[in-house]
């Protein structure tokens, strides 16, 4: 076009005067041939071009719909000039204007360019970084619809970028917009987090207000952050503590049953070196007793007198009992902690049964008077292992007092049992001694003149409990110790 313009041969193809024509005329030149088909030609470039700009601007933001506007202003103001002068419109077709609207267009992306950062490169940044970065970003409007959205966010909610801006963020993501409807109410600008779930992932949703704008409300950024990952390390994480703890707490439990073990094993050696020491003691002395006796009578054959052998004799029979008994109760007590001991239950009177055991024990009772307060009661009991449970009271109350002392044994119905008590004025036993003194080789603290082995009250313990019965001990009034056994009564007590 520009080389038909220039020969002279050709250029009235698309300009020419018209003859007459001078600057006194004021007659414009007219267009040639060419001329309308090379105008329709740009114009349809030009505007295509425009149509697709306007398009293109139409999906950026609405923080840029300033600069679109000045730039579709700056870019139609010449063309439309251009069109009105050509097409001879009243009153452009005297004045070409085009050329002043270039100026003004000039001048009008001029004052864009420092009042709207036109040509600034940082909103080009970010962007690229808004449609590169991999987590989903919304930008809703006041009434939480999306202005804009990258191509993550498209992603997350399965359409095209073209489908998601407009939409309403409940309808394109229905399981947050409780959770954003929320978070969109005024928090005073701080920026809300929240966690929510989509396709079985988890994801932060870190929604902040936008900075209002020619005193518009600027809408809210959403930005969600999948964080699934990072909670199944926390889980795991979590998991592996909850599992150590675990462990810790087994070392713990095992540690703390080591020091038990550690404990009851030291605990079974001092018992077992108080019962050898006590053992040893009432063995030593019978056995004494024994071997002086025998000696003495095998070496005074027929230099004695029958009075002086009968005592002797009397003395050394004494002490072999004794002996027996020892060795019997450690013998019973081994079978009860068995299990192999066997109840041979019958009805049995059992103050009948305390007053014989009374009669027999007169040489072990020695100086101590006992008072006898015996009712007659039936109960149902193995006979030979009741009458060890008396023998071992009353051993047990005369070991433990000064001699002299008396000894008060009672027996009586208490409401549907039988209750047998032995009584007497000694020291008394401790309250935290109670329970203990029961158990095998364990002796009260008042053991003053034979401390004893530990065996006898824990033999009345586990016979009484083998008839379902029950063994204590208990203040006496006028002081001193008073234990106390209830047997279940035959017949009910009846």
């Amino acid at each position: 076009m520009l080389l038909l313009l220039a020969v002279p041969a050709t250029h009235d193809l698309v300009r020419y005067y018209p003859d007459g024509a001078t600057l006194a005329t004021n007659k414009a030149a007219e267009a040639g041939p060419l001329f309308w088909p090379h105008l329709l030609y740009n114009n349809a470039l030009i505007w295509a071009g425009t149509v697709l700009l306007v398009i293109t601007l139409s999906r950026m933001s609405r923080l840029y719909r300033g600069q679109s506007l000045l730039l579709v202003g700056a870019i139609l103001l010449p063309i439309m000039l251009n069109l009105l002068f050509n097409l001879r419109v009243e009153p452009f077709r005297q004045v070409d204007l085009t050329p002043f609207a270039f100026v003004l267009s000039t001048s009008v992306l001029v004052w864009g360019v420092y009042q709207l950062s036109l040509l600034d490169l940082r909103p080009v940044a970010r962007s690229q970084i808004f449609r590169t970065i991999s987590d989903p970003v919304l930008v809703l409007d006041p009434d939480g619809r999306v202005l804009d959205a990258n191509p993550a966010a498209g992603q997350l909610a399965g359409r095209p970028l073209t489908e998601v801006v407009g939409q309403p963020v409940g309808q394109l993501l229905p399981t947050w917009s409780r959770t954003v409807t929320a978070a969109m109410e005024p928090q005073g600008g701080a920026p809300v987090d929240r966690e929510v779930t989509q396709d079985g992932r988890i994801y932060d949703l870190a929604i902040s207000a936008l900075p209002e704008r020619q005193r518009q409300p600027g809408g809210h950024l959403v930005v969600a952050r999948d964080i699934t990952e990072r909670r199944q390390v926390e889980e795991k994480l979590c998991a592996a503590l909850n599992a150590e703890l675990a462990a810790t707490d087994r070392l713990a439990v095992a540690l703390d049953r080591e020091r038990a073990a550690a404990e009851h094993l030291r605990t079974l050696d001092e018992l077992k070196s108080g019962f050898l020491q006590a053992v040893s003691h009432d063995l030593r002395t019978p056995l004494a007793s024994v071997l002086g006796i025998s000696l003495t009578l095998q070496r005074g054959r027929g230099l004695l007198s029958p009075a002086d052998t009968d005592d002797l004799l009397g003395r050394l029979a004494a002490n072999a009992r004794r002996l027996d008994r020892i060795l019997t109760g450690l013998l019973d007590l081994d079978k009860l902690d068995r299990g192999i001991v066997e109840l041979r239950r019958e009805p049995v009177d059992l103050a009948s049964l305390v007053a014989g055991v009374v009669s027999e024990a007169s040489d072990e009772l020695g100086a101590h008077p006992v008072n006898l307060e015996l009712l007659p009661i039936q109960v149902l009991a193995d006979a030979a292992k009741v009458e060890r449970v008396v023998a071992n009271l009353l051993a047990n109350a005369a070991r433990h007092t000064d001699p002299g002392t008396p000894i008060w044994v009672r027996v009586g119905p208490l409401q549907r049992e039988a209750l047998l008590c032995v009584d007497d004025a000694g020291p008394g036993i401790p309250a935290d001694q109670r329970e203990s003194i029961f158990r095998p080789f364990q002796r009260g603290g008042g053991a003053t003149y034979a401390p004893g082995s530990g065996v006898g009250l824990a033999l009345v313990a586990q016979i009484v409990s083998l008839h379902d019965g029950q063994a204590w001990v208990e203040d006496r009034a006028g002081g001193g110790a008073s234990f106390r056994v209830l047997l279940p009564a035959a017949n009910g007590g009846g």
